[in-house]
């Protein structure tokens, strides 16, 4: 793990700054527990870091969040993947009611 991906873990405290899932203290979580370009291609430093689970990961992939520094950044992009989150949750209970309808 490259020192500063080392570092953006213990300032974000193992923690999505996305969803909120915390690894602090569990090794299960911790270990999906991922680093996120916050700008893709903004480069490596730790202002364009910060700890993603890999579900807020895979969500934002390549969108750019809007923002003139990190915390605003991080704003924008949580709120594009709750909207997400949301969208997917409700395809979920459609198929889940489908589901249930079958049996």
């Amino acid at each position: 793990m490259p020192p500063v991906d080392w570092d953006v873990r213990i300032r974000d405290q193992c923690t999505c700054r996305y969803c909120d899932l915390c690894g602090n203290g569990n090794f299960d979580i911790w270990l999906n527990l991922t680093i996120d370009h916050v700008v893709p291609g903004g480069g490596e430093c730790a202002d364009n870091k910060a700890v993603a689970c890999h579900v807020c990961n895979s969500i934002k992939r390549k969108y750019h969040p809007k923002g003139s520094n990190l915390d605003e950044r991080i704003a924008d992009a949580r709120r594009y993947i709750r909207e997400k989150r949301e969208s997917w949750r409700q395809r979920f209970e459609m198929m889940m009611g489908q589901i249930e309808n079958r049996n």
